[in-house]
């Protein structure tokens, strides 16, 4: 993949192994981080937030609220953006908010590993986390109450079930009784999300929407330390 990509860049651009090394011999505006390993996040990003670059992320920025926080204020410090999200947040539309109502007579379901070698339930959860979030802007020391069923694992969040689906084959959706609205992400999201993030680089838009970050990744320790007690 280096090599192909190599090939493609040509003269217009280079394949670093260690970027955070490599930021003194090269010139760079923003960086696309959409590698897995969530863990590692504020190894990775805090040299380059520390460079002055501008970073968009995949979800989640991080796998505990500290590191997340950390590297939101090295953002902040820096006078760059930092952003984090996934096209389950642009599932939730308009159309969505109005056929909810009440949107605690609902359940967000969705698929959710927590063996997964990525991060496990801190991981995949997250959707199910932002999904809430869009829905019902979470309180910063929302109490989940978790329990474990057949089919996974349900955590009740300000009057909401978040259900983790074992089956990795489920789709994320809304669901109340026989009532099931499926949450599809728009087949352009990742183009919506980074057009979005460049547009707001070239403003000079520096804004970190910390609470829309930090506070589904703060959810999920919660929810992933219930289940270790």
């Amino acid at each position: 993949m280096p090599a192909d990509l190599a090939a493609l860049l040509g003269s217009h651009g280079a394949v670093v192994d260690d970027l955070g090394a490599a930021l003194g011999d090269i010139h760079v505006d923003v960086v696309l981080e959409f590698a897995h390993a969530a863990d590692h996040r504020l190894e990775r990003l805090g040299p380059i937030l520390d460079a002055g670059i501008h970073v968009m992320c995949d979800k989640p920025l991080a796998l505990t609220a500290t590191d997340a926080r950390e590297l939101v204020a090295l953002a902040r410090a820096n006078g760059v953006l930092l952003e984090s999200d996934s096209g389950y947040r642009l599932a939730v539309d308009a159309e969505v908010r109005r056929h909810c109502g009440d949107v605690t007579r609902w359940e967000v379901q969705g698929p959710a590993d927590p063996h997964a070698p990525e991060g496990g339930l801190a991981f995949y959860g997250i959707h199910h986390a932002q999904i809430l979030d869009e829905l019902l802007p979470l309180a910063g020391n929302a109490a989940p109450e978790v329990r474990r069923e057949r089919d996974g694992i349900v955590a009740s969040v300000d009057g909401v079930a978040l259900r983790f689906l074992s089956d990795p084959r489920s789709v994320f959706a809304l669901r109340r009784g026989p009532d099931s609205r499926t949450l599809l992400p728009p087949t352009d999201y990742l183009e919506r999300l980074i057009d979005g993030f460049l547009a707001r680089c070239r403003a000079g838009d520096t804004a970190v929407d910390e609470r829309r970050i930090v506070r589904p990744i703060a959810l999920m320790e919660r929810i992933v330390a219930s289940l270790a007690e």
